[in-house]
């Protein structure tokens, strides 16, 4: 198990290179350097005690929100003689849960976009695997109760 601080630090070298790649955008988009700034104000970041950490940025002139979870586990973590599990996994968290119901396949892919989910999609890669959506802000409570079932 990692220490504390080995997650709190790789929590922060994450954030700045998220952050990086954010101000590298803008500047590229053409916004200005105070508008990066300010960009830079809006970013937060914190860990619950589960250890779960989050980095937000807030725009409350965009009615929608982009989230990813990002999950430490993928290919290097299978069995040598058992590889595609973490794959695998990625693909049935879209079928369903006991509380949302798999009634039909991809029960959970169903809920989001007819709830106006755009961009949805996961990946697996060799250590982790991930679940991005962007969706109406004020779908947010159901996207975390449907990540909170299918993580």
């Amino acid at each position: 198990m990692k220490s504390k601080s080995t997650v709190i630090f790789k929590a922060k070298f994450f954030m700045k290179r998220v952050l990086g790649a954010l101000l590298i955008v803008l500047f590229f988009t053409g916004f200005s350097a105070e508008a990066s700034l300010q960009l830079e104000k809006e970013v937060f970041s914190f860990q619950l005690p589960n250890g779960m950490t989050w980095i937000l940025l807030r725009r409350p002139e965009v009615p929608v929100f982009s989230g990813m979870i990002m999950v430490k586990a993928g290919g290097m973590d299978e069995p040598s003689d058992k590889t595609g599990l973490a794959h695998m996994f990625e693909h049935m968290a879209f079928k369903g849960s006991p509380d949302i119901g798999a009634k039909m396949d991809n029960e959970v892919w169903t809920v989001l976009t007819r709830n106006g989910a755009e961009d949805l999609n996961a990946f697996t890669s060799k250590d982790l695997t991930a679940y991005h959506v962007s969706l109406p802000s004020t779908k947010l409570p159901l996207w975390l109760y449907i990540s909170s079932e299918i993580v």
